[in-house]
């Protein structure tokens, strides 16, 4: 099991965050506000950021360092820089 590298506890999943932009439409109904939001959302790619459970850092700002991390392919992990 990899060890996180900022805390150093066994951890065996990342938590993951993704970034979407959404729009809504802004009406007044009987002299109130009322939003309705659409259906659709965009993606925000290259937003991504995925953490220590334990810890909470941020370790990763890409999928792919974050699924090598957990499969403990790489020898040194490259974790995202100035969040020590």
């Amino acid at each position: 099991m990899p060890k996180c590298p900022k805390c150093g506890e066994e951890i065996d999943y990342l938590i993951g965050y993704y970034r979407y932009e959404s729009s809504n439409f802004l009406h007044m109904i009987d002299g109130e506000p009322e939003r309705t939001f659409r259906d659709e959302a965009t993606y925000l790619e290259g937003e991504d950021e995925y953490e220590c459970p334990l810890c909470e850092k941020v370790l990763f700002d890409n999928e792919e360092d974050a699924l090598e991390f957990l499969r403990e392919k790489r020898k040194r992990r490259r974790c995202k820089k100035g969040d020590e």
